[in-house]
C-alpha cells in the first residue's frame, strides 16, 4: 500500500544544501549560513505533523521511501528506507 503526503517549504539566500549525506526542512523562518543540509525554510509541516499512518509505516525496518522535490521546473527524486529507530516528534523540522 503506497501513502503520499504534501509538504510546501521555501527557498533562503543562505541556503547552502551542501552536506554530502543528510538535508533537512524547518518550520522558521530563516536560516544561518551554518545549515548546511537544510534545503528549505517555512516548511508546512515537521515530523510531529506526519499522518500517523504515514509515521507508522517510515517506522518500520527497510520500508522503501520515495522523496520527490519539487523547485520550479526541476524535480529532485531521492530514494530511503524506513527504520524502527525514528521518533518523528519534531514540531519544527525534518532531517
Amino acid at each position: 500500500m503506497n501513502f503520499r503526503d504534501v509538504i510546501m517549504f521555501y527557498g533562503h539566500e543562505h541556503i547552502r544544501a551542501t552536506h554530502p549525506t543528510t538535508f533537512e526542512i524547518t518550520k522558521e523562518n530563516y536560516v544561518t549560513p551554518r545549515g548546511d543540509c537544510i534545503i528549505g525554510i517555512n516548511s508546512s509541516k515537521a515530523c510531529y505533523d506526519l499522518p500517523p499512518e504515514i509515521k507508522s509505516k517510515l517506522k518500520t525496518d527497510n520500508v522503501k521511501v520515495s522523496l520527490t522535490i519539487k523547485v520550479g521546473e526541476e524535480t529532485f527524486k531521492v530514494l530511503a528506507r524506513g527504520s524502527s529507530k525514528l521518533l518523528l516528534i519534531d514540531k519544527k523540522s525534518m532531517v
